[in-house]
């Protein structure tokens, strides 16, 4: 019986690893397509206003705004990508003990 419980908590133990890995790479890999696909279509945006420019000095007003939208993008970004991860965790303990409990019983 004592057996039979351990290789049940170590069983519940792998897969909620696996699970929880899962879930974290899942929303990363979302919130890293997401940030690619942002930062495309801001190159398409600069593109699109550098060939329409026709001064040196818009074209560096032009790449200057650039970089700094990129800047508060990635900052966006990466507080959004703490946001749902900080979410991801306290569902995944939620789920971790809830699981836990079940087997005790």
């Amino acid at each position: 019986m004592f057996e039979k419980q351990a290789y049940e908590a170590a069983k519940l133990e792998n897969d909620l690893k696996k699970e929880e890995i899962d879930d974290m790479n899942k929303t990363l890999d979302d919130c890293e397509l997401e940030k690619r696909k942002a930062m495309a279509d801001a190159q398409q945006e600069l593109e699109k206003k550098l060939a329409k420019s026709k001064q040196e000095q818009e074209k560096e007003m032009i790449m200057m705004e650039y970089a700094s939208n990129m800047q508060k993008l990635n900052e966006a970004f990466e507080k959004r990508k703490r946001k749902q991860l900080d979410k991801l965790r306290k569902r995944l303990l939620d789920a971790r003990r809830h699981k836990k409990k079940e087997l005790s019983k």
